[in-house]
């Protein structure tokens, strides 16, 4: 039997994961709420409030959106085949990276709204030019490219599809790759200086010695990546995602990465020294040896996170307002 949430009120919430197939959530207000890699395929969403809210990795196959308040709404990679979004207002709403849509999707809508970016449903083929220095490849389709060691500074690659490319001690630094997908590529020791990774795909990316920098990862999924002895400082990496992900030893000092997810990576001798962390989640992550010095950790979440004696909170701003330490865990004084 479908879940029945008709009017309930669950502004701001967090759904990751949710199997909300055929959900009744008519009337419903998820304004802000966050939807990633959830399945509301079938749902009914009728009339519901849903200003500003994000939907991200999902699916939302043949649901019903009519006469929604989806004012400022984001979808980024959510299947939204045969929905409809009759009669809903989508002034300012986000569809560049939705897929499956038609032009039928959205009859009758309200509003002025970022239309899907066909690349983003179907990434072009071809672009064979060869790799350079300011080069162009916007939504091209680069999998499994053998370019190790290629100079890509300042290249354009927004929406293009990298995924299990070589890319071995390549050169990327101020290079765009807005909304990229790099899964499973290798970037061992890949200097991404100053990249804008924004809402890109490094899920199983091998980024082992890699330079980040002072990149822009806001919104990135490094969900099960390799960053061992990576470089990854100064980054702006909000709400970034670095579940499950490999990376002891790694720099993440002065990075700003609220609401990022660290939850069961394996983060021994990493420093997070004047990180800016309000709200992330270490849940369950290994941090023997990880130094948060001076870092600001107010409302993070160290549920089942592993500690030793050498890890290290002098100076972190916010320790006496941590969500959640280990259970038997002493928190540091003052």
């Amino acid at each position: 039997r479908a879940a029945e949430m008709s009017a309930a009120s669950l502004d701001g919430a967090s759904l990751l994961f949710c199997d909300l197939k055929d959900i009744q959530a008519d009337e419903a207000s998820l304004n802000g709420a966050i939807l990633r890699d959830s399945v509301l395929d079938g749902a009914d969403l009728r009339s519901a409030q849903l200003r500003s809210a994000t939907f991200r990795r999902g699916s939302a196959v043949g649901a019903s959106f009519r006469y929604s308040d989806l004012r400022g709404a984001t979808f980024v990679r959510t299947n939204l085949s045969r929905a409809t979004f009759r009669g809903a207002d989508l002034e300012g709403a986000d569809f560049t990276l939705a897929r499956g849509t038609t032009p039928s999707t959205f009859d009758m809508a309200r509003g002025h709204f970022k239309a899907p970016d066909p690349a983003a449903s179907q990434v072009k083929a071809g672009c064979a030019a060869l790799p350079a220095f300011g080069a162009s490849y916007p939504g091209c389709d680069l999998r499994a490219r053998s370019w190790d060691g290629v100079n890509l500074e300042q290249a354009s690659l927004d929406g293009a599809d990298a995924s299990r490319a070589s890319l071995v001690l390549a050169k990327l630094s101020h290079a765009s790759l807005l909304r990229a997908s790099l899964a499973e590529a290798d970037l061992r020791g890949a200097s991404l200086n100053s990249a804008r990774l924004d809402d890109a795909d490094l899920t199983k990316a091998d980024l082992v010695g890699a330079e980040l920098t002072e990149a822009s990862l806001r919104r990135a999924d490094f969900r099960m990546s390799q960053l061992g002895a990576a470089k990854v400082g100064f980054v702006q990496a909000e709400e970034a995602d670095f579940s499950d992900a490999v990376a002891e030893k790694a720099l993440f000092e002065g990075a700003a990465a609220p609401r990022a997810q660290f939850a069961r990576a394996r983060l021994a001798e990493s420093q997070f020294n004047g990180a800016r962390l309000v709200g992330a989640s270490f849940a369950k992550a290994d941090l023997v040896g990880a130094s948060f010095k001076d870092a600001a950790v107010e409302g993070v979440d160290f549920t089942g996170a592993l500690m030793d004696v050498a890890t290290d909170f002098t100076g972190a701003i916010g320790v006496d307002k941590v969500a959640a330490w280990p259970a038997g865990y002493s928190p540091p004084l003052g």
